[in-house]
């Protein structure tokens, strides 16, 4: 082992030019790696962090932007259904006027299949700009007077939906024999303050 010692040591000093100058460059390369390679091997890895929490900033206001083009469609969808359903609103203040135009419209000219016997408002519920306005119609019809009347409601280009429906069959030897009554919701608009009802 002693043996071995002197050889190196023999060796090192024959090439102790060389040796130093290894030792010197390792530490040249020592320190490049610890003053210079070193900071931006480290800045390389903030910039690789940094670029990541970007990304996944993007990605979620790339979602939230589509989630907002979708929310403008469905807006834009609204406000033409909105725009089909003023449309469609009963105008005029008074719900009798629209009672009496209603039943004018459904029974058409007087018929022997349909008769209008009576007809009423039975109550008004508002919201925000509009107002429901439910209404009756008692009628003796036939099968064909009743279609006509149901038809005379539906070609109303008013907001109008059946809400109740009773039918009664009546024996009658001539004449109507079904007795109906009827119950209309109609979307009107609602007055303006000061204004009637």
């Amino acid at each position: 082992m002693l043996q071995h010692l002197t050889q190196l040591w023999q060796y090192f000093r024959r090439h102790r030019m060389q040796a130093l100058a290894l030792v010197l460059f390792l530490a040249v390369l020592v320190a490049i790696h610890t003053w210079w390679l070193r900071p931006l091997m480290d800045e390389s890895l903030d910039l690789t962090e940094r670029i990541g929490r970007e990304q996944g900033l993007i990605a979620k206001y790339q979602e939230k932007l589509e989630q907002a083009k979708e929310l403008g469609s469905q807006l834009e969808d609204q406000e033409k259904e909105l725009k089909r359903i003023q449309e469609r609103l009963v105008q005029g203040k008074d719900p009798y006027q629209l009672a009496a135009a209603l039943g004018e419209l459904a029974v058409g000219k007087k018929t022997e299949d349909l008769t209008l016997k009576s007809y009423q408002v039975l109550n008004t519920v508002e919201y925000g700009l509009y107002r429901e306005v439910r209404l009756q119609f008692i009628l003796s019809a036939n099968i064909s007077g009743f279609y006509q009347f149901l038809a005379g409601l539906e070609s109303s280009r008013e907001a109008i939906s059946v809400q109740e429906l009773n039918v009664q069959q009546r024996r009658v030897r001539q004449g109507p024999d079904l007795s109906v009554t009827v119950v209309v919701a109609a979307l009107m608009e609602k007055p303006k303050a000061g204004g009637n009802k």
